[in-house]
């Protein structure tokens, strides 16, 4: 348990490096992170129309927040 804390913390040190500290670059990612959580969790549940209505939500939110997040780097 330790390990994957230091596993997470490393992680989450190197992608706020990535970001150049900024906090806004931060708020997004943990947002991105907060999506990919929710859709393996809805992954998880027994197949049913609902849950790939889910699926398809939370992905189209991923590849918006993606978009605006290239947006800004350019």
């Amino acid at each position: 348990m330790a390990e994957q804390n230091v596993n997470e913390e490393n992680r989450e040190g190197q992608m706020t490096e990535l970001l150049g500290g900024n906090e806004e670059y931060q708020q997004m990612l943990n947002y991105y992170v907060d999506i990919a959580a929710e859709i393996i969790r809805v992954g998880q549940l027994p197949a049913s129309d609902e849950g790939r209505e889910m699926v398809d939500i939370l992905f189209y939110y991923l590849i918006e927040m993606l978009l605006n997040l290239i947006d800004l780097m350019d």
